[in-house]
Order: C-alpha cells, then sequence, then structure tokens
C-alpha cells in the first residue's frame, strides 16, 4: 500500500480502512469519500431495505454521474428517493467505535463485515463481482461478461436474459448499453437478480474509468 493511498484524506480510523483517491489528487473526492459512501449505502440497505437501496442506487446513477461531488450527489439521491439524509448519517456515525472523529475511530462494524466477506469470497481485484458465492475472474470492461455471468447462474432465466441472448442468436443489435432497458421486465417490475449484475457492472465500469484516470494523471507526473 503506497503512502498516497494512506494519506488521511484516503483514510478511516488512522490508516485502517483506505482505498485510492477515485478522480486524482485535483478533483474534489477523495478515498474517505468512497469509504463513506460505501457506509451510507451499507445503512441504507440495514435500515430500508432493498427496495429503498435500488430507488437510492438509480437515482445515485441519475444525479453522480454529472455531478463530481460524491457527498453532494449522495445527498440529491437520499432526497430523491425519500429517504432522511439525517437517519443515514446518524447511522454512519454509529457505526463507528471509539471517538466520534473519522481519524481518531478505533473500527467501524459494517467495514470490518465487508472485509470479512471480501476474505471470504476470496476478492482479490477491486472492483470484485461475486455470483452465487464464487468470484468472477472474467474481464469487467466490456460489462457483457459479467452480465451474461448472472443470467446463466439461473435455473430459469429471466425474460431480460433470453431476450438478450435470442438477440445475440440471431446477430440481431441488443440494448445492454441501456440498463433501465434490462432492469425493468414487461410487468413493470425490477427484475432483482439482473438488476444487481446490471448496477454492479455500472459501478464497477465507472470505478475502473475513475482509476484509470488518477493513472494517467501519476503517468504524466
Amino acid at each position: 500500500m503506497n503512502a498516497k493511498m494512506t494519506s488521511q484524506e484516503n483514510c478511516l480510523c488512522g490508516g485502517t480502512y483506505c482505498t485510492i483517491d477515485p478522480d486524482g489528487d485535483e478533483m474534489p473526492n477523495t478515498g474517505r469519500d468512497v469509504l463513506l459512501e460505501d457506509l451510507r449505502q451499507m445503512c441504507i440497505w440495514k435500515k430500508f431495505g432493498p427496495i429503498f437501496w435500488w430507488r437510492y442506487i438509480l437515482n445515485y446513477d441519475s444525479f453522480c454521474m454529472i455531478n463530481g461531488n460524491i457527498r453532494q450527489c449522495s445527498e440529491d439521491a437520499l432526497k430523491g428517493s425519500d429517504i432522511p439524509v439525517q437517519d443515514i448519517d446518524d447511522c454512519v456515525e454509529n457505526s463507528f467505535a471509539g471517538p466520534s472523529n473519522y481519524q481518531s475511530c478505533h473500527r467501524n462494524k459494517y467495514l470490518e463485515e465487508e472485509s470479512f466477506e471480501v476474505q471470504l469470497k476470496g476478492v482479490f481485484l477491486f472492483p470484485g463481482v461475486t455470483v452465487n458465492d464464487f468470484t468472477y475472474r472474467g474481464n469487467l470492461i466490456p460489462p457483457t461478461g459479467v452480465f451474461e455471468t448472472v443470467c446463466e447462474s439461473f435455473t430459469n432465466m429471466p425474460e431480460s436474459c433470453t431476450k438478450y441472448f435470442n438477440a445475440l442468436t440471431n446477430g440481431e443489435e441488443n440494448t445492454f448499453d441501456d440498463p433501465m432497458k434490462i432492469l425493468v421486465s414487461n410487468d413493470h417490475h425490477i427484475n432483482v437478480g439482473v438488476a444487481a449484475a446490471a448496477v454492479l457492472v455500472i459501478f464497477a465500469c465507472f470505478v475502473c474509468l475513475c482509476y484509470r484516470r488518477h493513472l494517467q494523471t501519476e503517468m504524466k507526473r
């Protein structure tokens, strides 16, 4: 782990939890912002359940791919999802053990849980994708590999998957580049399994692009 990653602005609890600066030193976000966003999303799932989590994720995609400030676009997405911002802030704050300070804290119970899951599932690359407790080892870009793997994991494929494979078989142009066409089935209910794959792939691609930009900035230096 290099010194830039472990600088205070990219860490929580004095270097216990760190991640890379997602957009480079000259941009507004830091590794700490990424970690706090992870905690916000875990709090949404734990306090409000999967329906509100999916609503937030879709709103996050709308707000945050345009607005580069993670904290601000997260607040916008929370408000757009009818989730009280203060409830999530309190949940994040209460997940820390020790002093109420992001640098002086001792541990974070949610990040400890995630760390255990990463080790348990053998995730050695970031971002990582796990399908039915098996770690996906293929390429994340283009994202079709992950999508196909998730579809093939079903005993009975959802309609979104069969349409996709039929289009490939017939040589037709598919609609994978539009995630909303995959997420919503004909009865207008979100297909949770396929939606999970689509959102994970979208987020993974976003992180990869941010990291690539970060590496290009470092190489120029």
